[in-house]
């Protein structure tokens, strides 16, 4: 395979090596397998209930669950809401939250639906979406609003809708691609949209053309619809021809700029998008996806961004990763999910009693048997100390809510 990098960008390729193991604690939170999963909390603060979001299978239709597990986060007073249920439902994006109300898109029957939470889940379709087929789903919030990307299979370019009543209603903003952006259906690698934060109007998005090449695309939506999109291919891909296995992404905004990590020809690839050069990112190959896991034929992604100056991200496929500011990276030899395959997602804590423990928390298939649990990691490596506080949870979750 070659992969080929665009004048002026660098590529940092690395080979991962087994370093010191972390600790894991591993708690069940829900007794079926997952096909998708996100994973943030119902609110801010110490300590908040958090929330996974769970598609899975009954045999006949896919369901969405919706599962609060309350702290200590050790499987407990966890439960359950169902919020949709169909044969086509799919792709499930990022979390987004802000002020007690959670918005989560997916998609069913082929148009974009928003399942959202303002003490009571309800579900509803865009109404912009109907009139053609959606293979992909996200949700960011910015300045402007709430935004929701989708992959339009028949135009083969990608829409944005956004609500400005915290999304009780979206509307179209604008489309880019110029039918190009090709689908996970054709093989392509599924399409991501991060933003800066609340504060910002910057977006960008992450996706696969029919050439192969991956590439992004910069907005502000501070911008009246239809939005003024500036795109730039960033690293070559083989040409998506046919679906094989679901190329993966994941998205997130760090301290210096957007992590995004996918499925690049079966190696996991991370990009770094700086805040003030996006669309000129730095790579790093990690290492190989294996897409054909000892539980699951599939095999999905997450990244958790650091705490701070010094701290590593940690990128999550078939292997854990702990990545550090200048791209140089190591696997985490006892991953507890390791090669089994399936879906993953994760957020970063903080522990606070006089000095800080940072942990991540995954959300990860159950190893063996049908289900899925929360997995707990602490690095001491990362720790300013460890003071034994283990009596209640005061952790301050930071997730991928935009």
């Amino acid at each position: 395979m070659t992969k080929i990098v665009l004048a002026g960008l660098l590529l940092a390729t690395s080979t991962a090596t087994a370093g010191g193991g972390d600790l894991f604690a591993v708690a069940p939170v829900f007794d079926q397998s997952a096909l998708e999963a996100k994973l943030d909390t119902f609110g801010d603060g110490p300590g908040p209930d958090a929330l996974a979001m769970l598609i899975t299978n009954d045999g006949v239709v896919n369901q969405l669950y919706a599962v609060r597990i309350p702290p200590p986060y050790d499987g407990t007073g966890t439960t359950m809401n169902m919020a949709d249920s169909g044969a086509t439902l799919f792709a499930l994006g990022d979390i987004c939250r802000d002020d007690g109300v959670i918005v989560v898109p997916y998609i069913k029957d082929f148009n974009v639906r928003v399942a959202r939470f303002d003490g009571n889940w309800t579900t509803t379709t865009i109404p912009d979406s109907v009139s053609h087929s959606f293979t992909s789903a996200d949700c960011v919030i910015t300045t402007d609003g709430w935004f929701v990307s989708a992959q339009d299979f028949n135009d083969s370019d990608i829409d944005i809708f956004q609500s400005i009543d915290s999304g009780v209603s979206f509307s179209w903003y604008g489309q880019f691609g110029d039918g190009q952006i090709r689908s996970p259906f054709d093989g392509a690698v599924r399409d991501q949209l991060v933003a800066r934060g609340p504060g910002f109007s910057q977006v960008i998005s992450v996706h696969q053309r029919n050439d192969g090449m991956m590439q992004v695309t910069e907005f502000h939506t501070n911008v009246a619809s239809p939005g003024s999109f500036e795109s730039d291919p960033f690293f070559a891909l083989s040409p998506p021809a046919s679906f094989t296995v679901v190329r993966e992404s994941a998205a997130a905004r760090a301290r210096l700029g957007y992590l995004v990590s996918f499925n690049g020809d079966d190696d996991a690839v991370l990009a770094h998008f700086p805040y003030a050069t996006p669309r000129t990112p730095t790579l790093n190959v990690l290492g190989s996806i294996n897409s054909n896991g000892a539980q699951f034929g599939f095999q999905g992604g997450s990244v958790v961004p650091a705490s701070g100056p010094g701290r590593r991200h940690r990128v999550i496929w078939s292997d854990l990763y702990k990545v550090a500011e200048n791209g140089s990276a190591t696997t985490v030899p006892n991953y507890p999910a390791a090669h089994i395959g399936g879906p993953v997602d994760g957020c970063r804590t903080d522990r606070s009693s006089g000095g800080r423990t940072p942990q991540i928390r995954l959300l990860i298939p159950r190893v063996g048997s049908p289900g899925t649990d929360l997995a707990t990691v602490i690095d001491p490596t990362e720790a300013d100390f460890i003071d034994g506080f283990e009596s209640g949870d005061t952790s301050s979750w930071s997730c991928k809510v935009e």
